[in-house]
């Protein structure tokens, strides 16, 4: 007669099961047995993960105004063969990212969201990075997309003739006017000092 059975073979690189059979002799009232172990290798399918960035209300290359604050999308999705666990995802802008969950099991996705604001320079451009730990057996996995978009509208300026300090972009104003009522003060008490000595010679002399 042939018996059957069901179960999983793991998430290990083999797997091995053992099938035993007992038996009592009709005649006799002995007990028999034997056995047979089986095994085979296991084909652990790869992990992927895949991270798709957007803005809510702007596609990329559309122009944004500076310093606009923007909700951003993550689009993560599980593309390979194992379910996954530690999900998370990073932006390189300082963005705060949250997401509904942190497993996927194998063609699942999910949305996180991160609010942000695009600064004043001339371009953003900002990088997603999707992290998780295939739940079977592999190293811990990563992908990055970016997101780019040139930036419009009136650039911050400072008034024209301002001193800058080198390399900082702060206004140096204050500290040179401050110099130049130091060097004007000098310059009246030295002048008054000569006065003073031209009187007082004068009078000796008279």
């Amino acid at each position: 007669m042939t018996c059957t059975g069901s179960g999983s073979v793991g998430t290990g690189t083999s797997y091995t099961n053992r099938m035993q059979v007992t038996a009592e002799g009709t005649v006799t009232g002995v007990i028999v047995g034997a056995e047979d172990p089986w095994t085979v290798p296991i084909d652990v399918p790869a992990a992927a993960i895949r991270v798709i960035k957007d803005a809510v209300d702007s596609a990329v290359g559309d122009p944004v105004t500076r310093a606009s604050v923007v909700t951003w999308s993550y689009t993560v999705i599980n593309t390979g063969g194992q379910p996954l666990r530690a999900v998370s995802v990073t932006d390189d802008q300082g963005v705060i990212v949250t997401c509904p969950a942190s497993a996927l099991d194998v063609g699942q996705s999910m949305v996180c969201t991160g609010v942000g604001s695009v600064g004043t320079g001339e371009r953003y451009t900002n990088i997603a990075t999707a992290l998780a730990t295939p739940a079977w057996q592999g190293v811990p996995i990563e992908v990055e997309d970016a997101w780019t978009t040139p930036l419009s509208g009136p650039v911050p300026s400072t008034p024209a003739g301002t001193p800058r300090l080198p390399g900082t972009g702060a206004n140096t104003l204050i500290p040179f006017t401050l110099a130049g009522l130091l060097l004007a003060a000098g310059v009246f008490f030295g002048s008054y000092r000569r006065w003073g000595m031209r009187v007082l010679s004068r009078r000796k002399l008279g």
